[in-house]
């Protein structure tokens, strides 16, 4: 990452198994990144990242709680591999199926990844429910500007200040 722009296109890896999305890193925590690999298709993700050596067990266990989230987001199976943080297998309902810890030199992580069946990974609902959220705030920001609702002090209100005529 040189630049630190997004990649031009994303791909599946046709493997044996199935199709697999694989995100380098971070872009698990993207939503935009893993949204398109399972609109192509994904029937699982794997996922090798670097976290930093330095960080403290706290970091390290804050990252790894992204993956159980978006394996139940997506309904697939995520395997992310980390150099030096907490590798997971995490099966599709987002259950940790197979762990190696943080400052874990040598440890080993295996099992076995069951695909998603084909067609049954889904992107949440979420994200149209924060487009429809948009569209309602903008109209009614809309509706605000041009119909300027007439503002009353609260003195009025209560009713301790009259009318003016």
């Amino acid at each position: 990452m040189k630049d630190g722009l997004p990649a031009i296109t994303q791909h599946l890896w046709q493997s044996p198994w199935g199709k697999v999305g694989i995100c380098i890193c971070y872009d698990l925590s993207y939503t935009r990144v893993t949204d398109r690999l399972v609109q192509l298709g994904a029937q699982a993700l794997l996922i090798p990242t670097m976290d930093v050596v330095d960080w403290g067990r706290h970091e390290h266990e804050l990252h790894a709680r992204v993956a159980p989230v978006r394996a139940t987001e997506y309904g697939v199976p995520v395997f992310r591999v980390a150099s030096s943080g907490i590798s997971q297998f995490v099966d599709s309902s987002g259950k940790t199926i197979a762990t190696a810890g943080y400052a874990g030199d040598h440890e080993e992580i295996f099992g076995t990844l069951a695909m998603a069946e084909k067609g049954t990974s889904h992107i949440p609902g979420d994200r149209w429910l924060a487009l429809l959220c948009v569209a309602i705030s903008g109209g009614l920001v809309i509706w605000l500007i041009f119909t300027r609702p007439r503002i009353i002090a609260p003195a009025r209100i209560a009713g301790l200040q009259p009318e003016a005529s």
